[in-house]
């Protein structure tokens, strides 16, 4: 990539946020318009891309880029191999309709502490809407220190530091 696609998208992150309000009115558009800044260029709308030989449905794909809904990476049984292919594949993740997290969840929250670890290892961007600030994403007991541990990474991965980092394939 050329430095100032590069520099472009990194200003583009900060300025739009990467954590965003699920259910606000222009949230939607905003996933969008940082779906196409990212993608830049020709993208799919819809469907699925195949990881570990399993579909996963997507919102939005494009070159280095892909968006999902909580459910498609969360909700369904995943493997950490999963995560850590789409860790390699995309530099640049949107998880769209984040909910509050709790006991009668913990798998998907165990779900998706393992994607966001994976994500954070490999310097991947990622752009959320969560129905929560991340400090209160979750509100059970059972995995409160290891949500703890995801709660101040998913802060740090809206640092300009941390979005200018080179993404470890």
């Amino acid at each position: 990539r050329i430095a100032g696609a590069t520099d472009y998208r990194l200003r583009q992150l900060t300025q739009a946020g990467t954590y965003l309000a699920a259910g606000a009115p222009d949230t939607e558009a905003r996933l969008a318009a940082l779906f196409a800044c990212l993608a830049d260029g020709e993208a799919q709308s819809g469907g699925a891309i195949e990881i570990e030989g399993r579909p996963i449905g997507v919102i939005r794909a494009g070159a280095g880029v892909a968006w999902f809904a909580f459910g498609a990476l969360c909700a369904a049984p995943r493997s950490q191999d999963d995560y850590i292919e789409i860790a390699r594949e995309y530099q640049s993740v949107i998880v769209s309709g984040v909910p509050v997290l709790g006991a009668e969840s913990d798998d998907e929250a165990r779900r998706f502490i393992a994607l966001v670890d994976e994500l954070y290892d490999r310097n991947v961007n990622l752009v959320v809407s969560a129905a929560a600030p991340a400090a209160e994403l979750y509100r059970g007991e059972r995995l409160r220190a290891l949500f703890a541990r995801t709660s101040s990474r998913l802060t740090e991965m809206q640092s300009e530091e941390y979005l200018s980092r080179e993404h470890r394939a």
